[in-house]
């Protein structure tokens, strides 16, 4: 049943994330197409969701750990929230201790899911004020090796009656203060609540009716002194212009069940300079692998697959690499496919991922454009005393910029900084993006004194 949902929910978010990135979308046609984006975003998580509580209360959870740049992984984490907040009229903060470490180990998605469902959560029963979310760290913990990480998601909304607190946590559950117009399932704290103790915390709640709530957990992880070899995770990868130069005309075919999935690798694959063939369907795969003789085949997981791929490899024609796409609710034993690939991605594929998969396979290499800085300029925090030399005029602008809370306005008057202030228009800018007009008040008027 999932797969009915899940399949036709990832064309519409893969075809509506190909036209953002096409630059010669009209800027008021892109906005609509990012409403699309972000309200398919949405129903699919409403729809993971409920999957995700189904599993969890019936079948065995296995811990996966991952190695996380952990400030810049939070980041990019909350930088929807951030938009959504503003959208909103409300401030979404991140506020982390000094000495955070810098990389720990642990089960990322389980902690992605949990923040997640807060943050939602926080900002669903929120209509003024803002949201923060605190983190902060222990040396000492309850797991030999590993350090304490804790966790508090405050709001100012609507808080709810303490008689309530376990109503809270049940699926499905409505309380009086809940009982209002909102976007979720019922089943986003139960679903927190679950996660956090198989990560080995336990989440606790506190609220005051008509001031707000707030959620706090701790869990051990391992902590990472400096980066290894493996594979760091974070939200938000660089972006990859294409194939550097120099390299062979890549030939990929694909063959997949459903249009839309073909369609949308070839969409993304063909600017990047891959020349990507579609096969009919499965059934076509021969004939079109001996036409094509592609360099790799990216194949969807099914019943036939695994027939339509040996056909092929008795052929004559050079040996291909094969890529197993594996929907994420398969019943059918792919085991026997897979023998056959080199390596399997998810059918609903992350675009880091494929690019990576193709990277290991064919040996390409990739010109990529970094992402831009989402406020990672906070971790050192500025002072008035930073601003001391600038024009009085300048000041007085920004100052009543913030008085306003006028967001472009900021913009505007950071941009008049010269390149010699670099750093500093980047921490001015960092403050504005996470909506910290308190902090840039308090520095205006630190600096007019």
């Amino acid at each position: 049943m999932s797969h009915e949902f899940r399949t036709p929910l990832n064309a519409v978010l893969g075809f509506s994330q190909l036209l953002i990135d096409d630059p010669e979308l009209p800027g008021k046609h892109r906005q609509y197409v990012e409403i699309i984006d972000q309200s398919g975003a949405h129903l699919l998580r409403l729809i993971d969701g409920v999957l995700s509580f189904i599993q969890l209360e019936s079948e065995p959870t296995l811990y996966v750990p991952t190695k996380l740049e952990l400030e810049a992984w939070l980041r990019d984490l909350l930088a929807p929230f951030v938009s959504q907040a503003r959208a909103k009229g409300l401030s979404c903060q991140l506020q982390i201790a000094a000495d955070l470490p810098a990389y720990i180990q642990t089960d990322a998605t389980k902690l992605q899911q949990i923040l997640w469902h807060l943050l939602d959560n926080a900002l669903k029963f929120s209509s003024q004020g803002g949201m923060v979310l605190r983190v902060d760290w222990q040396a000492e913990s309850f797991e030999p090796g590993k350090i304490q990480l804790e966790f508090a998601v405050e709001d100012t909304g609507v808080g709810f009656d303490p008689a309530e607190l376990q109503r809270w946590f049940e699926p499905f559950a409505q309380t009086r203060s809940s009982q209002q117009p909102s976007e979720g399932t019922g089943i986003g704290l139960a679903l927190a609540r679950r996660a956090v103790e198989l990560l080995g915390g336990q989440l606790q709640a506190e609220s005051t009716p008509g001031q707000g709530s707030c959620f706090r957990f701790a869990i051990p992880v391992k902590a990472e002194t400096a980066p290894t070899n493996d594979r760091v995770s974070r939200a938000i990868a660089p972006t990859s212009l294409g194939l550097a130069p120099g390299q062979p005309a890549y030939r990929l075919l694909v063959a997949t069940q459903a249009a839309g999935t073909s369609r949308r690798l070839q969409e993304f694959l063909t600017p990047l300079g891959f020349a990507v063939e579609i096969a009919a369907s499965l059934d076509h795969l021969p004939e079109c692998w001996q036409r094509v003789q592609p360099h790799l085949v990216l194949v969807e997981a099914t019943a036939t697959a695994g027939a339509a791929i040996a056909a092929c490899q008795i052929r004559t024609a050079p040996a291909s690499q094969w890529v197993a796409l594996i929907a994420e609710d398969a019943t059918e034993d792919v085991t026997g496919i897979t023998a056959y690939c080199t390596a399997t991605l998810p059918l609903a594929w992350p675009e880091p991922a494929l690019l990576d998969t193709l990277a290991s396979c064919l040996g390409a290499h990739y010109l990529y454009r970094q992402p831009e800085s989402r406020g990672t300029e906070l971790g050192v925090p500025l002072k008035a005393a930073d601003l001391q030399g600038l024009p009085s005029d300048w000041l007085q602008a920004l100052y009543e910029a913030t008085m306003q809370i006028d967001e472009g306005e900021v913009r505007a008057v950071v941009a008049q900084l010269g390149p010699e202030q670099a750093q500093l228009q980047q921490q001015l800018l960092a403050l504005a993006n996470d909506f910290r007009f308190d902090l840039l008040l308090e520095l205006m008027q630190g600096a007019l004194l």
